[in-house]
């Protein structure tokens, strides 16, 4: 989970800024709910080298709990997942008409666009009827992460400049995270189901530790 995190954070941030309904500090509680199962599982090791049971019992209700809230993730994901297509769209356009206002947003396009080789939602001309057309003052412009190579004209475009991208991002991104949400879902449940394998073996474990603890008092 906190590998996972840190991947959204550093990599996929940008997509997921683009949907309408995306938590920003979902993230943020990933990598937390990570590093404090690095922690517990740590104190969980040094419970069984010291041959402890009461705190492996502890362990064990602390990874059922750790279980039911990934598997709890792994399902909202996986409903997620249908929504993604129709919070792209309606986040993209929100995000076309805030570049020029929000720093971040602007980031997210600009990535968006260089990374995946696109422009615009559907395609370039969408960058000609909205807010960004006005306030940039140039017609038919668009930003200049459009750009085939670097520096480019990116101004007064005719409707068969090849010097920018044509196709729209709004299908390359919805493929994208469709895509990426399957693996992270699939994730998501793998990791969950550890949980539950590590919680009744800590419980076992106890069982043993307390079993072996009674034969020598006997």
């Amino acid at each position: 989970m906190l590998s996972v995190g840190i991947a959204i954070k550093v990599r996929l941030h940008i997509y997921a800024e683009l949907t309408s309904i995306y938590p920003s500090e979902a993230t943020y509680v990933i990598i937390i709910i990570g590093a404090v199962i690095v922690v517990v599982g740590t104190m969980g090791c040094c419970c069984t080298a010291k041959g402890s049971s009461g705190p492996l019992y502890a362990y064990a209700v602390f990874l059922m709990l750790v279980f039911i809230v990934e598997l709890s993730a792994a399902i909202s994901l996986f409903v997620y997942r249908g929504k993604v297509k129709d919070s792209l769209e309606d986040g993209i356009k929100e995000a076309m008409d805030n570049y020029l206002e929000k720093e971040s947003t602007r980031n997210a396009i600009d990535g968006i666009q260089s990374k995946l080789q696109c422009c615009g939602r559907y395609n370039y001309t969408d960058w000609f009827t909205i807010h960004w057309e006005a306030a940039n003052k140039t017609a038919n412009s668009v930003p200049a992460s459009c750009c085939i190579k670097k520096n480019c004209v990116h101004t007064n475009l005719t409707p068969n400049d090849t010097s920018v991208y044509h196709q729209g991002c709004f299908d390359m991104v919805t493929t994208f995270t469709q895509k990426n949400f399957s693996v992270l879902g699939g994730v998501a449940i793998g990791f969950c189901f550890l949980q539950l394998f590590g919680s009744l073996f800590a419980c076992c474990l106890a069982r043993v530790i307390n079993k072996a603890k009674y034969e020598q008092v006997a």
